[in-house]
C-alpha cells in the first residue's frame, strides 16, 4: 500500500468549542408496571429539559416555539449526546398520581448545541439574519469562507459586489483592516459583518520520511478578522496555516473551512449576548443635521439610551442607536415620527435603518 503523507500545522490552543453550564431539571414519567423502566424514563425527560435550557442560552421563547418540532428532530430526541455528566439529587415514586419524579444537575455541552444550532440557521434567525461579505487576499479562498458561512444560513455580499464599490486601491485597504472602508463597503452594499484579512497558498518539494520519493506539499496561511462593518468593531480573529500533499484545492478547502468554523462560532456568540444595537445610514446630512439628529432620537425614541456618532463616508453618515427595546420597536418608532427626527426611512432590514435626511 502506498502511504500518504499527512502535514498538519495547527493553530495555539484548541479551536473546538468546550463551553458547557450546569443546570438543574426535573423529569416525570408515568409510573406503569415497572418502576425502573418509569424512571428511566424521566431521567430521559430530565435530560431534555436540561438541553431545552442550554437551548434557551441561544434563543427566545418564541423562536423555540416556532422551531420546536426541528428542535425536536436535530436535538432534544438527542438530549444524551448534549450532557456530559449528570447525577440525580432527588427521586420520588409518586404512586396516587402514577408518575415517577426525577430532579438532576445536569452540565448542559452549550458548544456543541450553539454549533448545531447554527447549522440548522436557526440562530442565524435569531440574530436578524446579518449580511456578511468575504475579502481575503486569495479569491479561492475568498469563495471558500463565502460558501461555508452561506451554508450556515448567512445572506452573502458577494465579492464582485464589494468590488465594484471600491477603487483598486481600497482593496489593500480593505485587507489591512482600514475602518473607513469597511464603512464604506457597509454603506453602499448593505454588509453587516466583513470578513477580511491576507491569504498565502504556496508549494514545494519535499523528501518524504523514510524514503527517497519527493512529493509536492501545498500551504496555505490565512490570517482574517470579522468585524462589525459599520463600526469597526474585531469581533473575531482567525490565524490558521494548513499542509498537504497533492493537492491544492484540498488544502485551500481544509484551511478556509476550518477557519470559517472558528470565526462563525464567535460571530454567533457575539450577536447572542450583545446589547440592542440598530445601524442608522442616512444619507445627505450634513455635520450639523447629523447633531440635530442624535438628539432627536434620543428624545423622542422609548426605549433610546445612546445614541453615537460612527462618522461620514461617502455621504452616508452612520449612527448607532442602543437600545433596551428591541430593533422592531426601534424601527416603528422611527418611522411613526420621521417628521419629528428630520429623516425619511427608505429601506429597512434586520437591524440596519436606511433613511435620508430632510
Amino acid at each position: 500500500m502506498t502511504g500518504i503523507l499527512l502535514l498538519l500545522t495547527l493553530p495555539a490552543g484548541n479551536a473546538v468549542d468546550t463551553a458547557s453550564v450546569e443546570v438543574t431539571a426535573e423529569g416525570v414519567a408515568a409510573l406503569g408496571t415497572s418502576s425502573d423502566i418509569a424512571r428511566d424514563n424521566a431521567i430521559k425527560d430530565a435530560l431534555r429539559k436540561a438541553v431545552e435550557q442550554g437551548v434557551g442560552t441561544y434563543i427566545d421563547s418564541k423562536t423555540a416555539v416556532d422551531n420546536y418540532e426541528l428542535l425536536y428532530d436535530k436535538i432534544y430526541s438527542h438530549a444524551q449526546g448534549y450532557v456530559a455528566s449528570y447525577e440525580v439529587i432527588r427521586e420520588q415514586s409518586d404512586k396516587d398520581a402514577g408518575l415517577y419524579r426525577v430532579w438532576i444537575k445536569a452540565k448542559v455541552k452549550t458548544g456543541d448545541i450553539q454549533n448545531d444550532l447554527v447549522a440548522m440557521g436557526i440562530l442565524v434567525s435569531e440574530m436578524g439574519r446579518p449580511r456578511l461579505a468575504v475579502v481575503v487576499g486569495n479569491e479561492d479562498l475568498s469563495y471558500t469562507l463565502e460558501d461555508y458561512f452561506q451554508e450556515q444560513g448567512f445572506p452573502l455580499v458577494d465579492l464582485p459586489t464589494v468590488k465594484k464599490v471600491l477603487k483598486a486601491d481600497e482593496i489593500n485597504l480593505l485587507l489591512d483592516g482600514d475602518k473607513r472602508t469597511a464603512q464604506k463597503v457597509a454603506a453602499l452594499t448593505g454588509a453587516e459583518i466583513l470578513i477580511t484579512g491576507r491569504a498565502e497558498v504556496s508549494s514545494e518539494m519535499k523528501k518524504l520520511p523514510y524514503t527517497d520519493e519527493k512529493k509536492t506539499i501545498y500551504t496555505a496561511k490565512l490570517r482574517v478578522k470579522a468585524v462589525e462593518a459599520l463600526t469597526g468593531e474585531v469581533i473575531a480573529v482567525s490565524s490558521l496555516k494548513r499542509s498537504l500533499p497533492f493537492s491544492e484545492e484540498e488544502v485551500i478547502k481544509l484551511v478556509g473551512d476550518s477557519s470559517a468554523k472558528e470565526l462563525s462560532s464567535e460571530i454567533v456568540k457575539k450577536w447572542t449576548t450583545r446589547r440592542n444595537v440598530i445601524h442608522i445610514i442616512i444619507k445627505g446630512a450634513t455635520a450639523t443635521k447629523i447633531g440635530k439628529i442624535k438628539t432627536a432620537i434620543k428624545e423622542n425614541i422609548r426605549g433610546v439610551s445612546e445614541v453615537l456618532d460612527r462618522g461620514m463616508v461617502e455621504g452616508y453618515a452612520i449612527l448607532e442607536v442602543v437600545a433596551e427595546t428591541n430593533p422592531q420597536e426601534v424601527l416603528d418608532a422611527i418611522r411613526e415620527k420621521e417628521k419629528i427626527l428630520g429623516i425619511q426611512v427608505t429601506a429597512y432590514e434586520a437591524q440596519r435603518i436606511e433613511a435620508k435626511a430632510k
